[in-house]
């Protein structure tokens, strides 16, 4: 699902309230069946991610779905895994960035493979969805695989 939401916010700039609404369900159900006992932490990081979100959101920094999403991100991963979240966060956002201005310098692409990453670039839009989703995927992953 944070793929499809990565796909559709790098497609539309759009990330849909049931997208989020899906993902807290999950979330919840996840913990029906898996309760650590990090439930309320884990929602803590949430409200805390959110609330960074919704002032940058204010700021007109980023979209309202994006501001949602920094929710959802945080109750998946969780108070343990918020660093690594974090990290995740500032190097894929900096990656995309960085892509985003390579490909806005470049003109000689092949419009079929980078077309929407130029169309992305010319308007000066970001959509956040994408690193933000990658990063939670990653933080998901380190959580469910502590090793």
């Amino acid at each position: 699902m944070l793929l499809h939401i990565a796909y559709t916010d790098f497609c539309d700039y759009k990330i849909k309230n049931n997208q989020i609404l899906l993902m807290i369900s999950i979330f919840a159900i996840w913990k029906l069946y898996d309760f650590d006992g990090f439930f309320w932490l884990d929602i803590s990081v949430g409200v805390a991610l959110f609330l960074v979100g919704f002032v940058a959101w204010l700021l007109k920094g980023i979209g309202a779905g994006d501001a949602k999403l920094f929710f959802v991100a945080g109750i998946f991963s969780g108070y343990q895994y918020a660093g690594y979240f974090a990290v995740l966060l500032f190097a894929t956002g900096l990656i995309f960035l960085l892509l985003m201005l390579v490909v806005k310098r470049l003109d000689s692409l092949p419009v079929i493979l980078f077309g929407r990453l130029i169309e992305i670039g010319k308007e000066g839009k970001v959509p956040y969805g994408v690193p933000l989703a990658v990063s939670t995927i990653g933080a998901l992953i380190m959580r469910l695989n502590p090793g």
